[in-house]
């Protein structure tokens, strides 16, 4: 409806940004049946996806999306965007190659050496990389959850490589009926988990998160094998 003033000839460019939110909230059922619509009403038709997890149910008039990789910024422009905001030029190389072009991590090294002295800054950037997943993974993914009742267990859950229902009564010692309803609100956060009556975690999250929890959790994180 909002595009009903767009005329029907000439392309049409239709942008989903962090489109794992816009499936949670509509779901693939509502989302794929409107792109057939656009596609019906257009003559020329693009529609162009940004997501940090896979989008394989997508289809526009039956034909699935094509995935292609961003890769991130070139160490030049990184190193130039970290001197203009204030890291100090000797540290810059050092931070740039960490954060591997990756504009989350950018910010989150400019941040964390912000006001910093240059011995306070060096401690940083050797402890840099921790730091950078540290926060990527609790501020950009545990933190976002819809459901605040995941939070606090979403990390738990991701520690067995696959996820059933029983299992997760186990892990969090909950009856059947909220291991299911956990499960389910599981199975919608698809920047974590990928099935349906399995859910397997991504592996770039999992082995990223397995090694936090050790740390932090020393007698407590069991890692099921």
């Amino acid at each position: 409806q909002q595009l009903a003033w767009q005329a029907p000839t000439g392309p049409l460019v239709v942008v989903l940004d962090a489109f794992e939110t816009a499936v949670q909230t509509y779901g693939y059922t509502n989302l794929n049946p409107a792109l057939d619509a656009l596609a019906a009403r257009f003559d020329d038709l693009a529609v162009v996806v940004g997501s940090r997890a896979p989008v394989p149910l997508l289809k526009v008039q039956g034909e699935p999306a094509k995935k292609w990789e961003l890769p991130g910024l070139s160490f030049a422009i990184v190193m130039q965007w970290l001197v203009a905001e204030g890291v100090p030029e000797e540290l810059a190389g050092e931070v740039a190659t960490v954060t591997n072009g990756v504009p989350l991590n950018m910010k989150l090294a400019r941040d964390l050496l912000k006001g910093t002295s240059i011995a306070e800054a060096r401690e940083i950037v050797d402890a840099l990389p921790k730091k950078l997943v540290t926060g990527y993974l609790y501020r950009r993914i545990l933190r976002r959850l819809r459901d605040d009742t995941l939070k606090d267990l979403a990390q738990w859950a991701m520690v067995p490589r696959r996820l059933v229902p029983e299992l997760l009564a186990a892990i969090l010692h909950v009856t059947k009926e909220e291991s299911d309803r956990l499960f389910a609100a599981l199975r919608s956060e698809l920047t974590l988990l990928e099935g349906d009556t399995v859910l397997t975690v991504r592996a770039d999250l999992r082995n990223t998160l397995l090694p936090l929890l050790e740390n932090r959790y020393a007698n407590a994180a069991i890692v099921a094998a």
